[in-house]
């Protein structure tokens, strides 16, 4: 006859307190009923999904009260906060390359669990500063964040098929999205942005005017 285990507690090790009052209650579900494989290791996937953690293990253990859900978890040797680096290519026609270099600083937990502070940073091309706060809304799918930075571009003004001048604009403002995680990697947003826009003429005839306003907007992002 098979042994089925029941774990009467969920125990973690390797990280500090606060953390750990976290997962165990994420992995309550897993606490008086029979230990399923599948599940587990699909909540444990789920878990470390975040990249915050190196591995996480799992093992029943013998407990005073019964069986023990251990979980042993090894935080990343270099952070947080990570960095992280991209290269961003825009091609507006076939003599206009813009190439980019981007950073993104991330750091954990400032203003809760869960929460992440970014900073973006691009050179090249164009120029980027941006910065986020990123909060999720207890424990449920639901977040909300606070953004704000500066982008500067290059665009090219075309008649026809030819192009006349080179405008450099600058877009300065913030925004706030509320939105929701529909998976690991995904999220949905819905969110109010207002900026600041000026273009002026970086390659180009004098006569070519020079735009300053307002952007406001309401975006959907998926």
């Amino acid at each position: 006859r098979r042994m089925t285990l029941v774990p009467r507690a969920v125990e973690v090790i390797g990280v500090p307190e606060a953390t750990q009052a976290v997962i165990r209650a994420r992995m309550a579900s897993h606490v008086n009923v029979p230990v399923d494989a599948a599940r587990l290791a699909k909540d444990i996937t789920r878990l470390g999904g975040s990249d915050r953690f190196e591995t996480i293990g799992y093992r029943v253990v013998s407990g005073p009260d019964g069986p023990v859900l251990t979980l042993t978890v090894q935080p990343k040797p270099y952070g947080p906060p990570f960095l992280a680096l991209g290269i961003e290519i825009i091609n507006t026609s076939g003599t206009n390359l813009q190439l980019s270099l981007g950073s993104r600083l991330t750091a954990y937990d400032l203003v809760g669990y869960g929460s992440e502070a970014r900073m973006d940073v691009a050179v090249g091309s164009g120029l980027e500063l941006r910065g986020e706060l990123y909060r999720p809304l207890g424990r449920s799918p639901w977040f909300a964040a606070a953004s704000a930075g500066i982008r500067q571009t290059e665009m090219p003004l075309f008649v026809g098929r030819e192009t006349v001048a080179t405008y450099r604009v600058t877009r300065s403002g913030a925004g706030l999205d509320i939105g929701y995680n529909t998976g690991y990697r995904s999220e949905v947003r819905f969110g109010y942005q207002a900026a600041n826009v000026q273009a002026s003429v970086r390659v180009g005839g004098p006569l070519l005017p020079e735009l300053e306003g307002g952007e406001r907007m309401l975006r959907l992002q998926g």
